[in-house]
């Protein structure tokens, strides 16, 4: 008998983790369902080629409309289940706390709720975040750190956690936890994140702001990597994987400042200035992920160099700087 082949629901399809798992999935020859607030990205010239896929459904609502999600369970019956909507960014929490916890929140409620009543899903994957672990002196974090989330982004990932576990332990829910570093690459329209903002602003030839002292260090991890590393536990055996959280990312951290220069270097741009505000409420100083437990249970590490991602991140935004000024100020959530 033939596989069944697999078809994905994707929340925040439209996102920047959803951008490139989005077209992963696809490559791989699965079916995906895309539900997202908006795809701003359809209106790109090119758009990305998955909006014309035969197998790609692209389906416009919000992740806290029940009679949307129950309804997109019984017309498609997918097999998986990714969860990825969310506000995305610590500063717009910082200043919409309401907001962030609504979305974030009651939403991944409202997208566990129809995946217990639908029952037929494989497998469950809940984005959570790095952020969850909240600031530790110990590093780099292990899944097993505890999570000392204190603002309110880190807050809302930690709950999102506690509220996917409590279906997996009370209602059988496959659910398996990913707690990404800093992702970047193509398809992110939040030029408030270093990487967009910085390759923007030397694009325009602008002094590139930065919100921090700068030393904050952080992992950065490929979208392309982090599409690799949810289609491996996509793959897994549920039983391996249900009920467990894993990092992805690199235990490598990297200053702000330095990845600022990196990212001049690789565009020829040093004649741009760096004005270093010294500003970063609700932020953790010093972050970096141990992924030695996604690499030994699923064979996933990060592949790209830094380098040659940011490479291949800012010919996209030149190919698309035109398209990408109309759009950058009008996205939000996915």
């Amino acid at each position: 008998m033939a596989a069944v082949k697999k078809r994905v629901l994707v929340t925040g399809a439209s996102g920047l983790i959803g951008h490139h798992l989005v077209m992963h999935l696809l490559d791989q020859g699965f079916t995906v369902i895309g539900l997202a607030r908006s795809y701003p990205l359809a209106s790109l010239s090119p758009a990305p080629s998955y909006y014309d896929h035969p197998d790609f459904v692209p389906v416009p609502g919000d992740i806290r409309d029940s009679a949307i999600l129950n309804a997109l369970f019984a017309r498609y019956r997918p097999t998986h289940l990714v969860h990825l909507a969310a506000q995305p960014i610590v500063g717009t929490a910082l200043s919409s706390a309401e907001d962030t916890f609504d979305i974030n929140i009651r939403g991944t409620w409202c997208v566990l709720e129809a995946a217990r009543d639908y029952g037929a899903l494989s497998s469950v994957v809940v984005a959570s975040s790095d952020k969850a672990y909240g600031a530790h002196e110990e590093l780099p974090y292990r899944e097993d750190h505890a999570l000392r989330a204190c603002y309110p982004y880190d807050v809302s990932k930690k709950i999102t956690e506690e509220l996917a576990l409590s279906y997996f332990h009370s209602y059988g829910l496959p659910v398996t936890i990913t707690r990404c570093g800093n992702v970047f690459g193509a398809g992110d329209l939040n030029m408030s994140r270093i990487i967009p903002g910085t390759i923007l602003s030397c694009l325009r030839g602008e002094d590139i702001i930065v919100r921090s002292t700068g030393e904050h260090q952080r992992c950065y991890v490929y979208g392309e990597d982090v599409a690799e590393a949810y289609r491996a536990i996509l793959d897994a055996d549920a039983h391996e994987v249900a009920g467990q959280a894993f990092n992805i990312g690199n235990a490598d951290a990297v200053s702000v400042l330095d990845l600022v220069a990196m990212i001049r270097d690789v565009m020829g741009a040093d004649e741009v200035g760096v004005i270093v505000q010294g500003q970063a409420p609700g932020e953790i100083v010093h972050q970096s992920l141990d992924c030695e437990k996604i690499q030994r249970t699923l064979g996933w590490s990060a592949r790209t160099p830094l380098r040659r991602a940011l490479e291949q991140t800012v010919a996209w935004y030149r190919s698309h700087q035109k398209a990408l000024e109309a759009l950058c100020n009008e996205a939000g959530p996915a």
